[in-house]
């Protein structure tokens, strides 16, 4: 299997994680505000770890990497986030008022594991460093 078609598949699996997680945090009662408080990590003294894959993906839909302007995530239009479909893991579990902690560590425990089953090098870092 081509590189190409590797990730796509692999960017397929990760969906499928996300949409999983996104059931748990709705079954949680976890409610964004959309107040965009969570993306001004200047404001807020938060960090964004994101994996290899999380990555890739964000740089395969976007065409680059998220980055910080003025310590705000260029994921960020206004107080809404533009890349709300395919946002990283831990931009689905953090919120303004909660953190769910316990559903992160579940499924980045299967983003992991997608990672090591198409054999992309582990790499766990901010993600507003390249």
């Amino acid at each position: 299997m081509d590189q190409s078609k590797c990730f796509l598949s692999a960017f397929e699996e990760l969906r499928q994680i996300y949409a999983a997680a996104d059931r748990e945090i709705a079954a949680a009662s976890a409610q964004c505000q959309q107040c965009g408080g969570c993306c001004n990590f200047d404001r807020n003294g938060m960090r964004l770890y994101i994996y290899a894959l999380e990555r890739i993906h964000l740089e395969f839909i976007c065409g680059k990497g998220l980055e910080l302007c003025h310590g705000v995530c260029s994921g960020q239009n206004q107080t809404l986030c533009h890349i709300h479909a395919i946002r990283p893991l831990g931009c689905r579990t953090q919120f303004c008022t909660i953190t769910l902690q316990e559903i992160y560590e579940k499924y980045a425990q299967k983003i992991r594991a997608l990672e090591q089953k198409y054999k992309i090098d582990y790499d766990y870092s901010n993600a507003f460093e390249t």
